[in-house]
C-alpha cells in the first residue's frame, strides 16, 4: 500500500504546477472518490475479499476512464495539462478505498460523505500547492484558467509580477517536493501550537 500511496501522491505533485490544473485535478479526484466509494458500499457483504478487491479495481478504473473521456471531450486543454497524472487518480482511489476492501460496513450515504471529505482535503492540498508554486514561479495565480477550466474562470486570473522575476524551480518537479515539504512543516508547526487535551 505504501507504493500505491506514492503513485497517488505523484499525480498531486505532478499536476500542481498551476492553480488551474490543480483545481481541475482536485475536482476530478473528488468525483472519482465519490463514485468509487458509493459503488463499493453497494457490493454484497458476502463477497470474498479477493472478489471485492477485483471489483474495486474495476470500479476505480472504469470511473477514472469515464472521467478522462469527459475531460478530453469538454476540457481538452485541461486534459492536455494533466496528461498522465489523470489516470493515476485510479491509484489514489484504490488507496482511499482500502478500508472497504478489508471490511464493508458503510451505507452509500456514509460512503459519499467520507469520500467528499477525502476529496475536499485532496482538493485543498492540491490548490494550496498549485497557488504557492504558481505565484513563486510565474508571479501569477490561475494563469490560463479560462483555457483550462472554461470562460467562467477568467476572472480568477491575476498577475502579481512579471514571469521573468519568478523562481522557476517552483514550477519544476523538484519544486513540488520542496513546496510539499514546506506545507507539511507548516502543518506540523500549527499542530504543535494547539493545546493537547487529555482524555
Amino acid at each position: 500500500m505504501l507504493l500505491l500511496s506514492i503513485f497517488g501522491l505523484s499525480s498531486l505533485l505532478g499536476a500542481s504546477d498551476s492553480a488551474a490544473a490543480a483545481l481541475g485535478l482536485g475536482v476530478i479526484a473528488t468525483l472519482a472518490l465519490v463514485v468509487v466509494h458509493i459503488f463499493t458500499s453497494l457490493l454484497p457483504e458476502r463477497l470474498p475479499r479477493i472478489a471485492r478487491t477485483i471489483a474495486i479495481v474495476l470500479i476505480a478504473g472504469g470511473t477514472v476512464g469515464a472521467l478522462e473521456l469527459l475531460v478530453n471531450a469538454f476540457w481538452y486543454e485541461l486534459y492536455k495539462a494533466l496528461g498522465l497524472f489523470l489516470p493515476l487518480i485510479v491509484v489514489a482511489c484504490l488507496v482511499a478505498a482500502r478500508p472497504e476492501i478489508e471490511t464493508i460496513a458503510w451505507t452509500p450515504r456514509q460512503a459519499c460523505i467520507t469520500a467528499l471529505r477525502m476529496g475536499v482535503g485532496f482538493l485543498a492540498i492540491a490548490l494550496a500547492l498549485g497557488i504557492a508554486r504558481e505565484i513563486v514561479g510565474h508571479g501569477s495565480v490561475f494563469h490560463r484558467a479560462a483555457q483550462l477550466l472554461g470562460t467562467w474562470a477568467a476572472p480568477l486570473d491575476h498577475t502579481f509580477f512579471r514571469p521573468s522575476l519568478g523562481f522557476v524551480l517552483a514550477v519544476l518537479a523538484p519544486g513540488a517536493f520542496i513546496a510539499l515539504g514546506i506545507l507539511l512543516a507548516l502543518y506540523q508547526w500549527l499542530r504543535s501550537l494547539t493545546p493537547k487535551t487529555d482524555d
